[in-house]
């Protein structure tokens, strides 16, 4: 993401975001950063531009808590 000499970021550009969206609200992931979902939470990510890549950990369906 480039970031203008003004020092603000230019909100049209959709590279490097994934939008989350979440009952009752969305947020938006910038490139570098990270969200923690807790389980049971329904939330739906959105690729704006093309493919987005993303790093995915859970827990193995079989482990205990």
């Amino acid at each position: 993401m480039t970031i203008p000499a003004a020092g603000t970021v230019d909100q049209a550009d959709d590279k490097n975001r994934l939008p989350m969206k979440f009952r009752g609200r969305d947020e938006v992931i910038e490139e570098g950063e990270f969200i923690l979902v807790p389980h049971g939470v329904e939330h739906c990510p959105i690729a704006l531009e093309g493919a987005c890549e993303v790093l995915l950990i859970d827990r193995a369906a079989n482990s205990t808590r």
